[in-house]
């Protein structure tokens, strides 16, 4: 595939492209390798990739460089002032592409082969209330509870806790096995005399002694499950087999399509089953595909909605359609870190 990066301008420029990761890192000319910018004394005349206008119409067209590999990448088109590219020269485009390593990913219309390599890219199982863990992220704590007296609103830690009040704050405990597996909430509050740390959000179930846990740092982004659809109605999904089989557990969640059938829909769940059948609203404008498209579920509004009437819910549902537009940005950009890997 070629000409995958376009631009329409005033005939008669000098345009080419540089391509970025998503941590700044910029190819060199040809895709083998990239780098920060200037390493080495290397300036944009090692970094650019040619734009050629077609039929002197003002569209330009550029093609990614066969070195590059699959990921997700920023793309910023450069005008050439001088005879060589340089630092000087000043940006008039930017953009970003899905990038397969041979072509490009329309995300709207992705195949079944696109789809599986983005799945494959997720952790196994989100659980409700958790961050985004990866390899960069260090355990500041196991254990396992020591008795009895956690709460639903607070857990007790083991003896090798920290003595040190609020030392744990801002970090999310998750529970790994034994009651109440499956859960991870956001400590609000550490007391070092009595290791106990306060939650945010209540425990579904108070966990004991039999359970383990961890505490990690928060990463910022709040996912409760992801994954590929079980089935779907005009206004409900089923939500596949890692996700909590609680009911009410994701009630107040906001459910998004990141890929496939009915990609880009955000939606409220208002209901959901020990069946894992969540209930949506409003209903889906495309019904999402069983084993075709991707959901994912963040914890929007979750704690309005735990917490206030019910005609909270119906605002913030309101309030998530009119502003639908934004929240689909902020998604896209939780995809395409989980695509860039």
């Amino acid at each position: 595939m070629a000409n995958e990066i376009t631009h329409n301008a005033v005939t008669g420029l000098t345009l080419y492209f540089c391509m970025f990761q998503q941590n700044g890192d910029v190819f060199l000319t040809g895709g083998a390798s990239d780098e920060v910018w200037g390493t080495g004394g290397r300036d944009a005349d090692d970094y650019d990739e040619a734009m050629a206008e077609e039929a002197s119409c003002g569209h330009y067209k550029g093609s990614v460089a066969a070195g590059v590999g699959a990921g997700v990448y920023q793309v910023v088109i450069y005008l050439q002032a001088g005879a060589n590219p340089a630092d000087s020269d000043v940006a008039i485009a930017q953009g970003e592409i899905y990038w397969n390593g041979s072509a490009e990913v329309n995300t709207y219309t992705m195949s079944e082969t696109d789809i599986a390599a983005i799945v494959a890219k997720l952790p196994t199982n989100y659980i409700m209330g958790s961050s985004n863990v990866d390899d960069q992220d260090t355990t500041i704590l196991d254990g396992t509870v020591p008795d009895n007296t956690s709460t639903e609103n607070s857990i007790k830690l083991a003896a090798d806790a920290s003595g040190t009040n609020d030392v744990y704050n801002e970090n999310l405990v998750i529970l790994i096995s034994g009651t109440g597996a499956g859960q991870a909430r956001l400590i609000a509050d550490y007391v070092g005399a009595v290791k106990t740390a306060a939650i945010r959000d209540k425990w579904l179930i108070t966990p004991d002694d039999t359970t383990t846990y961890r505490i990690v740092p928060f990463s910022g982004i709040l996912l409760s499950n992801t994954g590929l659809v079980s089935a779907a109605t005009s206004d409900t999904i089923t939500l596949n087999a890692s996700a909590q089989a609680v009911a009410d557990t994701y009630v107040g969640h906001t459910i998004f399509i990141s890929a496939g059938t009915g990609f880009g829909q955000v939606r409220l769940i208002t209901a959901y089953t020990a069946g894992r059948v969540a209930t949506i609203s409003p209903a889906w404008d495309v019904t999402p595909e069983a084993a075709a498209s991707i959901y994912l579920i963040l914890p929007v509004g979750r704690t309005y909605v735990n917490t206030i009437s019910n005609e909270a819910a119906i605002d913030i549902r309101e309030e998530i359609d009119t502003n639908s537009t934004r929240l689909k940005q902020i998604l896209k950009k939780i995809v395409n870190r989980v695509f860039a890997g």
